[in-house]
C-alpha cells in the first residue's frame, strides 16, 4: 500500500513535468498556430520558376499593456505564404474569415539596400482551418485543408 507522503508528492508533480537529458534532440522544428481573420482575400502569385502559389496576411487580436484603455485591442499583422497542388481552397476564402493557421517558421537575416542587417519571418502554411466566415457570408460547414 502506498503511504500518504507518496500520494500526495505524486498529486502535487505537475503531469506535464517535463525530464531534461544531456543527450542532443533529433527532432527540432519550429511551428507557429495562429487564430486571426484574414486581411483580404489570398493573392495568387507566380513565381520566376513558374510555380504558383498563394500570399495573405492574417489578423491577430490580443489585449493590450495594462495602460491600454479598457476595451482597446492590438492587432498583430502575420505576412503567410502557402505552396500546394490543389488552390480551389484557397479561392474560397474571403476577407474577414476567422482561420486557425499552423505554419513552419524560418528567420532569415539579410542585408537590406542601405547595407543593413535585417531579420525576416518565413512564415509557411501547413494547416488551415476555417472557423468562420465573414459576417455577411451564408453560413457554410467549417473546411480544413493541409
Amino acid at each position: 500500500m502506498l503511504s500518504r507522503s507518496f500520494l500526495r508528492l505524486r498529486l502535487a508533480t505537475p503531469v506535464s513535468a517535463r525530464t531534461f537529458v544531456s543527450t542532443a534532440a533529433r527532432d527540432q522544428f519550429s511551428k507557429l498556430t495562429l487564430i486571426g481573420r484574414m486581411r483580404a482575400t489570398p493573392e495568387q502569385i507566380t513565381g520566376k520558376s513558374g510555380n504558383t502559389f498563394y500570399k495573405y496576411t492574417l489578423a491577430c487580436n490580443k489585449n493590450g499593456p495594462q495602460d491600454t484603455p479598457p476595451g482597446e485591442r492590438h492587432v498583430s499583422w502575420y505576412d503567410v505564404i502557402y505552396f500546394a497542388e490543389d488552390k480551389d481552397f484557397m479561392l474560397d476564402i474571403r476577407k474577414g474569415t476567422l482561420c486557425y493557421l499552423e505554419a513552419d517558421v524560418t528567420i532569415r537575416t539579410y542585408d537590406d539596400k542601405n547595407g543593413q542587417k535585417q531579420k525576416r519571418w518565413d512564415i509557411v502554411q501547413r494547416r488551415l482551418l476555417q472557423i468562420s466566415k465573414p459576417k455577411d457570408a451564408e453560413e457554410m460547414p467549417h473546411e480544413e485543408y493541409e
